[in-house]
């Protein structure tokens, strides 16, 4: 039975480790609050500072609410950086006005020069998941660099440097991947706007508006009468979504393209989030298949022109059959 205990010790410590805080003597505790931001912070650093993870891949951060643990680790930050949208970073942000924290904060929707999207269907800014579009994140990769700087310049070369080595990272990422120019899409969640618009796609339509909102059927109907009509329209969703196994049955049956992405919230770093969607992009099969609904017509069509094909074939032989006679 001791054996077993050890043994589960022994894994949770192997499943904590990555994202608990080390001895770093004189470095910087840095704490990111969305699993996609922590191995691009992890790159950034200087040796003897550590990054750590609130919220760990596959948890939904819009439920997360902070533990006392979490509270301890927030205390003892010399930095924290935050997407300021969903409620437990909003409580975060609370505490820092209210000087029970004493780390500096950095919230990504208010780093100058990142750029927003506007929700299609609301009209109002979309928050989630901005560095997915490229050219954000290499202004938050920018601007993290020189907090860093400030808070340990004994590491301002080091820190540049990794800072370097990453954005040159995306610079061949972004030059490699395939552009979607000349096609409308359609695409189920918030965050994948800021991915559709790195991919030069004009988005027509978001299905979900925010988490509080359910997905109507009036949005449905929306989205196939898009579908149905729109020429060069790409249906694009995320894995495992409410909506995504509705969206392929549309774009099935209407024969348009269906490009099913990872879904953000297991991946703990947007570059490689991003590499995922080049490769997956630049292997997309954008041919569009003959829908059900015009297969249907089409063999309609083919069933009449054999039926009076045949119909002319005999009238013509029963002709020359009577002559000869």
């Amino acid at each position: 039975m001791l054996k077993q205990v050890f043994i589960i010790i022994a894994l949770l410590s192997t499943l904590i480790a990555p994202y608990a805080i080390a001895g770093n003597g004189n470095g910087l505790v840095i704490v990111v609050t969305f699993p996609f931001l922590y191995n691009d912070v992890k790159k950034l650093v200087c040796q003897g500072d550590s990054v750590v993870l609130l919220v760990k891949p596959g948890i939904d951060p819009h439920e997360y609410q902070l533990t006392p643990s979490d509270i301890d680790v927030l205390k003892r930050s010399n930095l924290i950086i935050s997407t300021a949208h969903a409620p437990f970073e909003l409580q975060i942000e609370k505490l820092v006005a209210d000087g029970e924290l004493n780390a500096t904060l950095v919230e990504i929707t208010k780093i100058p020069g990142i750029v927003f999207l506007r929700h299609p269907q609301t009209g109002q800014i979309n928050y989630h998941a901005v560095i997915f579009y490229p050219k954000n994140y290499e202004v938050f990769i920018k601007y993290v660099e020189n907090v860093l700087e400030t808070l340990r310049p004994e590491c301002s070369n080091v820190y540049r440097e990794n800072a370097e080595t990453l954005l040159a990272e995306l610079a061949q990422l972004v030059n490699s991947t395939r552009r979607l120019s000349g096609y409308i899409a359609v695409i189920d969640t918030p965050p994948i706007q800021y991915v559709a618009a790195w991919l030069d796609l004009n988005i027509s339509y978001i299905l979900l508006r925010d988490e509080e909102t359910p997905v109507t059927p009036q949005d449905y109907q929306n989205v196939e009468n898009i579908i149905k009509t729109s020429k060069n329209v790409v249906v694009l969703v995320t894995q495992g979504s409410t909506a995504s196994s509705k969206l392929e049955e549309m774009a099935g049956t209407y024969g348009k393209p269906f490009i099913e992405l990872p879904n953000p919230l297991v991946y703990n770093e947007t570059l490689d989030y991003l590499e995922k969607v080049s490769q997956i992009i630049n292997n997309a099969n954008l041919t569009t298949k003959t829908s059900v609904a015009e297969a249907h017509t089409n063999l309609y069509v083919i069933t009449i022109i054999v039926t009076v094909s045949i119909l002319v074939i005999a009238l013509v032989v029963f002709a020359v059959k009577r002559r000869v006679a």
